[in-house]
């Protein structure tokens, strides 16, 4: 475990909950809390992504910066962040896991990503924890962390 706490890459859909806020459900939303909360008080050390921001984008329609600074500045400030490129290598991992293990292209790309940084993989998506199960990666939902 990195001595800031354990390394977790966040899928998309967390962040979204955090950002959104959908009050049908609000478990989603109190446990996207509760996570980035405890990446503030040093349980968690957050690991994030080009490929990450660029699916914030698709959703918010907003730019870089304002992901950056809407979402993931008080991390910068706080040192609680380190960011990652989508490589090469990490792109042919995620080839392998989305055809070997079923993982949809995007989310393999986030499994690849936790894999090679040395990451829990932290993530909503049912179908994305089964397949990451499958390939023995350490993963689970947010409502397991808080």
């Amino acid at each position: 475990m990195d001595r800031r706490g354990q390394r977790i890459y966040i899928d998309s859909n967390v962040f979204l909950n955090f950002i959104y806020e959908i009050p049908e459900r609000p478990d989603l939303v109190d446990s996207s809390i509760r996570l980035l909360e405890n990446v503030t008080e040093c349980k968690y050390f957050l690991v994030a992504s080009d490929a990450l921001i660029r699916e914030i984008k698709k959703v918010t329609k907003w730019n870089t910066e304002q992901i950056r600074e809407n979402v993931f500045r008080p991390y910068e400030i706080m040192n609680k962040i380190e960011w990652v490129r989508l490589t090469r290598k990490t792109a042919e991992e995620a080839l392998y896991l989305s055809s070997i293990y079923g993982i949809h292209p995007k989310d393999a790309i986030h499994a690849a990503m936790a894999l090679m940084f040395d990451c829990w993989l932290i993530t909503f998506d049912h179908d994305l924890k089964r397949a990451s199960k499958k390939a023995d990666m350490p993963v689970h939902d947010p409502r397991d962390l808080s």
